[in-house]
């Protein structure tokens, strides 16, 4: 199974292998949520960094997150990955900065994490 968030895929790895398999697209899951007051924001794997951005610029110009330079990368496949970007000298990785995350098993339950 190879997954595919949305976007692009920067190492070229969700869409070959030496096997047969199947692509598991997220690209659908976008739905961003932003809460000014609590400084966080629920983002669907599918979104890619561009809209988290500017979905967060919409919200409150002066918030933030620190994530890719290029816009167009899904944002599950980019914090899954570390998520380096301009920020993270700063501010860390993507991933150091997420503070809960919902994930579906095997077996079709949903896991707060």
């Amino acid at each position: 199974m190879r997954i595919r968030s949305g976007g692009h895929d920067f190492e070229g790895s969700s869409c070959t292998s030496n096997v047969p398999f199947f692509v598991l697209n997220m690209s659908n899951f976008r739905s961003i949520s932003i809460d000014i007051k609590g400084r966080t924001a629920w983002v669907g794997a599918g979104a890619t960094v561009g809209e988290v951005y500017n979905s967060i610029y919409e919200a409150n110009s002066t918030l933030g997150f620190p994530a890719a330079y290029c816009p167009t990368v899904g944002i599950g496949g980019h914090i899954s990955g570390g998520g380096y970007g301009p920020l993270v000298r700063q501010f860390g990785l993507a991933a150091d900065n997420v503070i809960d995350v919902r994930v579906i098993d095997a077996n079709g339950r949903v896991l707060d994490r």
